[in-house]
């Protein structure tokens, strides 16, 4: 991470502290976590991406996957 730090300008290094203390405000509260394992949810990442021989159903359910891990 130090790597990434070294190419940030100090005013891109203010920005991410504050949406950093930003998320960790909101994932304080009961609600905040809520809404995030809702977005995840519907990203799919609890779910088995494989559909057999749906090979479109497995692409599409990798791409909502993809969506959750960025």
């Amino acid at each position: 991470m130090s790597e990434l730090d070294e190419n940030l300008t100090p005013a891109e290094r203010r920005e991410r502290d504050v949406l950093a203390a930003a998320f960790r405000e909101v994932f304080l509260l009961p609600s905040g976590k809520r809404v995030l394992f809702w977005m995840l949810e519907q990203c799919a990442i609890y779910r088995e991406a494989f559909a057999g021989e749906a090979v479109s159903a497995t692409h599409y359910a990798l791409g909502l996957q993809g969506a959750g891990a960025s």
